[in-house]
């Protein structure tokens, strides 16, 4: 198959071309693969639902905290209503009950008023924790926005230098010649379509022709296109 120096250069240019393209391709693929930021996404689960978790407890403590306050604040004001029946008393019999009931009261008091500084010191560090965990959340939520960005940015350079790719490759496939394009897209579809032949070397497959197919080779007229007996790549010398 006969091959000029400008169709030798536009094959050469196009093979490589292809190879640019086929990697641009798989980047692009890769950017786009919905598992590309797996972990990234699992982590966003496992953190959201340990911010509900969270929550919760936080919430949990605060409802608790409020009925402890609550009985507290009944108990304080049964202190005050039983003081001042105990000031106004003048049976003894009734004081004696009300002086137990007040001891009752007390003793109720204070367990109410040591339980409600556990709960508080608990929901200090509840919220403590949830404000870890929101901030990891809120880390993690921004890095994997950034990602994502970048991501869009890359996906829009690639296929911009794709079209470039495309209309470059047009150009080389009129530079080639039909003949000569149609014989390198049936090789393409099994792999590198074209190489040059350098020392006895097939850039293509990297194979080294042996002394025979090199001979047989090196006797075409410089314009003749061959084949590497190999991977029958057209080869360019």
């Amino acid at each position: 198959m006969k091959a000029n120096q400008t169709q030798q250069d536009a094959l050469l240019a196009l093979a490589a071309l292809d190879l640019e393209i086929s990697r641009t391709r798989r980047e692009i693929s890769a950017l786009q693969n919905p598992d590309r930021h797996v972990e990234q996404v699992q982590q966003q689960r496992a953190l959201a639902s340990a911010l509900v978790d969270a929550r919760n407890e936080v919430d949990r403590l605060e409802l608790e905290l409020r009925r402890a306050n609550q009985d507290l604040e009944l108990v304080e004001q049964r202190i005050v209503k039983d003081k001042a029946a105990l000031a106004a008393s003048s049976s003894s019999k009734d004081a004696v009950g009300l002086e137990h009931e007040l001891s009752t009261l007390a003793r109720r008091k204070g367990e109410l008023e040591e339980a409600s500084l556990v709960i508080m010191e608990q929901l200090e560090l509840a919220k403590d924790s949830y404000e870890q965990v929101l901030q990891s959340k809120r880390d993690l939520d921004t890095s994997v926005q950034q990602l994502a960005e970048a991501d869009e940015q890359a996906l829009i350079k690639l296929k911009s230098g794709l079209q470039l790719h495309d209309s470059r490759r047009a150009q080389l496939q009129q530079q080639v010649g039909d003949e000569i394009f149609a014989a390198y897209q049936r090789r393409a579809a099994k792999g590198i379509a074209a190489g040059r032949l350098e020392s006895r070397t097939c850039s293509a497959c990297q194979f080294t022709l042996d002394a025979i197919a090199f001979d047989k080779i090196s006797s075409l007229a410089n314009d003749e296109l061959a084949n590497c007996p190999d991977c029958d790549a057209l080869l360019v010398r």
